[in-house]
């Protein structure tokens, strides 16, 4: 029988939780058929498709297409829902381009709200009618006077390179390399403590709890970014949510995987809400494979020591 002849016998499959079962247990297809087909029509149109367009698996052959791209294979591809937002954007925030030796003065002019940013910015005027934007800190308001470099004052809002800051001072939007202009701790209420320094190298503990160490010519903002206590006030309404992920450019609302079918999601389908196969993933995955925690260093709870104690005679 042709091909032809067989796809209009053998219509579509049958696609359920109990097929996909039937296919794992016996490696059995079920097709929804044409109503007047016979019994030998239809053998003989399943049996049709010659062994050369055949694959491994009948879930991958050519002309039984099941299923449909889950939401990570199409965020690969990179559409226009899934780029970042530019609408709304200011400018770029980061420090000004000035010689770490060398000292300005700076003066607020206006304090922003850029959409998709979590933290207000504050607008600096310096030299001749020059402007910059970066991240206010808490206490900063309109005329105020920022001042930059190693000889400024150890006070809330000045930018200095941490080689003159002091041990155990609170800092904000940290430079990760000499001159990038600040990249860490840039949320609103994010602050890192200046844990101490050596070597012509400075050691940060940042808000998870990490430490880190860059380099102590890398500039730093004295205190910590306004906004916090952001997270404290509820949406209280998914409208609220949708516009507050939308401008971040992220997708809402996000379904779990376990909770749907199983064509749609490696972790979908079964009797009870769970993935069915574990959850860490190889980095070279394919897609549509690559979901859950992609090549993870550890998984699980992390567990503390248990303290020996020390048991004493008397």
């Amino acid at each position: 029988m042709r091909l032809e002849d067989a796809q209009k016998i053998v219509e579509r499959p049958y696609v359920t939780e109990r097929t996909f079962d039937q296919i794992e247990r016996e490696n059995k297809l079920c097709f929804i058929v044409a109503d007047r087909a016979s019994k030998p029509q239809v053998a003989a149109a399943v049996d049709s498709p010659p062994r050369t367009q055949q694959r491994s698996s009948p879930l991958n052959s050519g002309w039984c297409n099941l299923g449909k791209r889950i939401q990570q294979r199409r965020a690969g591809k990179g559409g226009i829902q899934f780029r970042s937002r530019t609408r709304g954007k200011i400018a770029p925030v980061r420090y000004p381009k000035i010689g770490t030796e060398a000292h300005e003065t700076g003066v607020v002019r206006a304090i922003l709200d850029e959409r998709g940013r979590s933290a207000p910015l504050a607008q600096l005027e310096y030299g001749r009618s020059q402007f910059t934007y970066v991240p206010a800190a808490t206490g900063l308001s309109v005329g105020r006077e920022i001042q930059f470099g190693a000889s400024a004052e150890v006070s809330s809002g000045n930018i200095l390179p941490l080689s003159s800051i002091p041990e155990g001072t609170r800092v904000c939007n940290i430079e990760l390399r000499p001159g990038d202009g600040g990249k860490l701790v840039r949320s609103s209420g994010g602050s890192a403590v200046l844990f101490s320094k050596a070597g012509g190298s400075a050691i940060l503990r940042l808000p998870s709890g990490k430490n880190i160490m860059i380099d102590q010519r890398c500039r730093a903002m004295i205190g910590e970014i306004a906004g916090g206590g952001r997270l404290e006030k509820p949406f209280l309404r998914a409208g609220a949510r949708h516009h507050a992920k939308r401008a971040a450019g992220r997708a809402y609302p996000r379904m779990r995987g376990i909770a749907m079918a199983v064509v749609y999601h490696p972790f979908g389908g079964g009797r009870h809400q769970h993935p069915g196969k574990s959850t860490s993933t190889s980095r070279n995955a394919p897609p549509g494979r690559k979901v859950g925690l992609i090549a993870p260093r550890k998984t699980g709870r992390g567990r503390l020591p248990r303290a020996s104690a020390e048991v004493r005679g008397r």
